[in-house]
């Protein structure tokens, strides 16, 4: 067997193996997904994405591109000078490579996800994870044609013959997969070393993704950066409110007051 197809089986065998065990809980990754997660959970969940400086940071970003000639300026300077890729011919070729690699990166983690020992409920647990990412990734593509289709923006390179440009599928896409990667990591028993690492990862993939488009003369940098605000907010929400995996979905001690007693409980999302 060749070097190459030998690395590829080991990495195989040991993602399938990552993927035999248990959550802390004793739940299988996918086992607590819920369609009808509750108010407060839903609140929280879109709480906590928009809060997080992965939605608010490239917002912020985009806007100001947009209000000054950043835009325009950033994008011609990547078109004549392509300081990474070389020319827009590579540009385009490696950004589907690159695209394509953080969609293997994805699949690889929902392999590695806890799904237990037996293989019925392995495959069970496994449909039920990608069945709330996959709607993920779908919502937020669904978002960005929409909003292609109101804002018309021309493409930077004008020759396409379209006003697809804003904001950027290609960064929502990737923004999606890498974030959905992080959290399925997160359920391994990795360090806080490790995840670390994971995330700064997988945060340069989205990037490296983003930035592809501009210098292939696809995207100026507001629609990527808008592009990859919206794919992390909706994965973000979508994985704190139907995932079941975070703290939203544990039950948690509570008080409540009154002005004759104080009454001590446990409260949850069940």
């Amino acid at each position: 067997m060749p070097p190459k197809d030998r690395f590829i089986l080991w990495i195989t065998i040991l993602v399938v193996l990552a993927g035999c065990g248990t959550l802390p809980d004793g739940r299988r990754w996918g086992d607590g997904v819920t369609l009808r997660p509750g108010w407060n959970r839903v609140g929280a969940a879109a709480r906590e994405a928009v809060l997080a400086p992965q939605t608010w940071a490239p917002l912020t970003g985009a806007a100001l591109f947009r209000l000054t000639n950043w835009d325009q300026d950033v994008s011609d300077w990547a078109i004549e000078h392509h300081p990474i890729f070389g020319s827009n011919a590579n540009a385009r070729a490696k950004s589907i490579t690159l695209h394509d690699t953080t969609a293997a990166i994805w699949g690889i983690t929902v392999l590695a996800a806890p799904g237990g020992k037996d293989v019925g409920p392995w495959l069970t647990s496994k449909a039920r994870g990608v069945m709330v990412q996959g709607a993920a990734m779908l919502t937020a593509q669904g978002i960005t044609e929409g909003l292609k289709s109101a804002t018309n923006r021309p493409r930077p390179d004008r020759w396409t013959n379209n006003d697809n440009s804003f904001p950027s599928g290609h960064a929502t896409s990737a923004a999606s997969l890498a974030t959905f990667a992080y959290h399925n990591l997160e359920t391994l028993a990795l360090s806080e070393t490790e995840k670390l690492a994971a995330g700064i990862g997988l945060g340069a993939l989205t990037a490296v993704n983003g930035w592809v488009r501009i210098e292939a003369f696809k995207h100026y940098p507001s629609d990527v950066l808008t592009g990859i605000a919206l794919g992390y907010f909706i994965s973000e929400f979508f994985n704190n409110a139907f995932l079941g995996l975070d703290e939203y979905s544990s039950v948690r001690p509570g008080m409540e007051f009154s002005s004759d007693n104080v009454m001590v409980g446990l409260s949850g999302n069940f």
